[in-house]
């Protein structure tokens, strides 16, 4: 019955690695994101980047689009030598921080969700849109709150020079942050907490609180920074802050968990969170190979 049920945790951890969306990075925790709502779009290819103020990198810097052939040569020189008062395209001009992403906007009845993140991700942008004709529309300039934020773009209103982008209240961006974190990091340790041999039915109580605990607290650092300081000052402080909530669920789980000694509970507690860690890098590595 134990080899069965470890076999079945083992495939299950290596199902989560395959199907675990890309915005779920468990204990190793969010990462900066903007996501844009691209609405009234044209009838055509179009191209969306970030417009970024900071000056531009020498040939050879930073992290950008390598692969030129894969994009359509017209569009893409376009947004390869924008630059209007200092804001350049941020995926092809390149960026010093990773930035991932792609710049093909995939049209669904004159919509399309186009998402930017990691650590190159700036707090204040504007969203430049180009098709296949030549046109070029930008938008007003957008100064991020939230830590992963949600933006509203507006193609029509950019193509007759109107406000065209917002960010939508980042309350409801933080409370999603939370849910998927807090669901991947249960499904983890859960299955570790298994593996283990402790039972679920006796430690669901301590495990459930303790992780919901860490999570929000996280959360509600990660948000409160984000929005006083900024995303380089919460990437600054992010490492520090997860090795204090690390070592805060260890003690946790060693004194409250039922079943077996303190010793085996603490080593639990160091291997649950390894362990999201690991899969957390797993995600971020599988998802960065299928980005252009």
């Amino acid at each position: 019955m134990h080899l069965n049920l470890r076999v079945f945790a083992k495939l299950t951890i290596l199902a989560i690695l395959c199907l675990i969306p890309c915005t779920v990075r468990a204990d190793l925790g969010p990462k900066p994101e903007i996501s844009i709502l691209c609405t009234n779009l044209p009838e055509k290819e179009v191209y969306v980047d970030l417009l970024v103020d900071y000056p531009p990198l020498e040939e050879g810097q930073g992290f950008r689009i390598e692969d030129k052939d894969l994009y359509n040569p017209y569009m893409f020189s376009i947004l390869e030598s924008y630059n209007v008062d200092g804001f350049r395209p941020a995926l092809v001009t390149g960026t010093s921080a990773p930035l991932w992403g792609d710049i093909r906007c995939i049209n669904n009845n004159s919509e399309a969700f186009m998402t930017f993140s990691y650590f190159g991700v700036p707090d204040r942008f504007k969203i430049i849109a180009v098709t296949e004709y030549g046109t070029v529309v930008v938008s007003n300039l957008v100064e991020k709150k939230a830590y992963q934020a949600y933006i509203v773009f507006d193609y029509a209103k950019a193509l007759e020079s109107l406000p065209s982008a917002y960010e939508r209240s980042p309350l409801m961006s933080y409370v999603l942050q939370f849910l998927f974190t807090w669901v991947a990091t249960l499904i983890i340790e859960g299955l570790i907490l298994l593996l283990f041999k402790f039972s679920l039915r006796k430690n669901w109580k301590p495990f459930l609180i303790i992780n919901t605990a860490t999570q929000i607290a996280l959360t509600l650092i990660i948000a409160l920074i984000a929005y006083n300081a900024g995303t380089a000052m919460t990437l600054l402080i992010y490492i520090p802050v997860e090795i204090v909530i690390a070592v805060v669920e260890i003690i946790a789980f060693t004194i409250f968990l039922k079943e077996h000694g303190r010793l085996r509970r603490a080593i639990y507690a160091v291997t649950a969170n390894a362990a999201s860690f690991i899969v957390g890098i797993a995600i971020l590595i599988f998802t960065f190979n299928l980005t252009p």
